[in-house]
């Protein structure tokens, strides 16, 4: 995996700890505690995959979380799962899918855990991967798969695409509510609605 280590490390910004805890104006991630190996003169994509020990500070959305390691702070997208956004809804009975979800991923994380690093996002969000939760997600039915997931591997992969279908047939989860729609999909149309109604706005405007 190409990780965007001239992004992370210029100017000082390592982002997604928080600014707060050191003082300065921008995000920060948890790779400045391992800014000393380069003293020693140690690739680091040599250590990605990363496995630390964490705690949790708090469930954000169903395929995301805030941790702690030290006093660094840092926020997590799980990897190959994409769950419903907030306040999405199911097909069938109008279910709170979202939250659903959260309530999920809140039952299956221990206070502390390791994480394995895989990497980051655009929005400079860890991704990683809790000690097999990623993947009871998708067989409790809470979440969906991310559609442009790389895998490991093919094992891994036929792993989670089992687990999914399995959990869809035997309707598990959300399944059993109808299930719901593609969260990249809903969040798709969100933006679309948000953009027509600011181009409402600026018309009415004139």
């Amino acid at each position: 995996m190409k990780l965007p280590w001239r992004k992370l490390f210029s100017r000082g910004r390592i982002p997604g700890i928080s600014s707060k805890e050191l003082g300065m104006g921008r995000h920060y991630q948890i790779l400045l505690p391992l800014l000393s190996l380069f003293f020693v003169r140690v690739d680091l994509t040599d250590l990605i995959p990363l496995n630390i020990p964490v705690e949790l500070i708090q469930v954000l959305d169903g395929d995301s979380l805030e941790v702690s390691k030290g006093n660094f702070k840092y926020r997590v997208r799980l990897t190959y799962v994409d769950a419903p956004e907030s306040g999405q809804k199911s097909f069938k009975r109008n279910f709170n899918a979202g939250l659903y979800a959260k309530d999920c991923l809140k039952s299956l994380l221990p206070r502390k855990f390791k994480l394995t690093i895989h990497g980051f996002d655009q929005y400079h969000r860890v991704l990683g991967e809790v000690e097999g939760v990623n993947l009871r997600l998708v067989r409790k039915g809470c979440v969906s798969l991310y559609p442009y997931t790389k895998f490991t591997n093919k094992y891994e992969k036929s792993l989670y695409v089992r687990a999914y279908f399995k959990a869809r047939n035997e309707r598990v989860g959300l399944w059993k509510y109808g299930g719901f729609k593609n969260p990249m999909s809903y969040r798709q149309s969100l933006k679309r609605k948000s953009n027509t109604r600011s181009r409402g706005h600026h018309f009415v405007s004139k």
